[in-house]
């Protein structure tokens, strides 16, 4: 089973994903994700404006799950540059008043689990295209046997 957890770390420079450990408690794989690189990220995407790589399409038809308030939660922060103790200067995303930054975390987090996984989406065309199912094909369903007579 692929299953992840993740743990966001703010700060500039901290990758997008790191390497997982498996030091806790459930020896599950864990991910650091750079949730403001991650952000610039999305942010860099917003502002693509022709289709190609990174280019962000969000469907019209509020029925495909973007309304109104989602899309003013994806721009529920802005990044701005705040003055260190010694001079120097550091960014921070800080959060609109009155706006959820829930589709926002959302999205960093849809995109902390691509990077993860990190499918090839050549190979996964060319099997799509090749070997298509029949209209009336319908998956195997496999029972598992996990442990000790415990299945699936």
């Amino acid at each position: 089973m692929r299953i992840f957890a993740i743990k966001g770390k703010g700060g500039f420079g901290v990758p997008m994903t790191d390497r997982h450990s498996r030091n806790n408690r459930f020896r599950c794989p864990l991910f650091t994700i750079g949730v403001d690189t991650l952000k610039d990220v999305f942010f860099t995407r917003m502002g693509i404006k022709h289709e190609g790589d990174g280019y962000c399409h969000f469907p019209i038809e509020e029925s495909k799950g973007y309304t109104l308030e989602v899309l003013k939660g994806f721009i529920s922060e802005q990044k701005i540059k705040v003055p260190n103790k010694n001079g120097t200067y550091k960014y921070v995303w800080k959060k609109k008043g009155g706006v959820r930054n829930e589709p926002l975390d959302c999205r960093v987090y849809a995109t902390a689990a691509l990077e993860i996984a990190a499918p090839n989406f050549e190979a996964l065309a060319l099997r799509s295209t090749s070997n298509p199912l029949p209209n009336n094909a319908q998956p195997v369903n496999k029972r598992r046997v996990i442990s000790k007579g415990v299945t699936l």
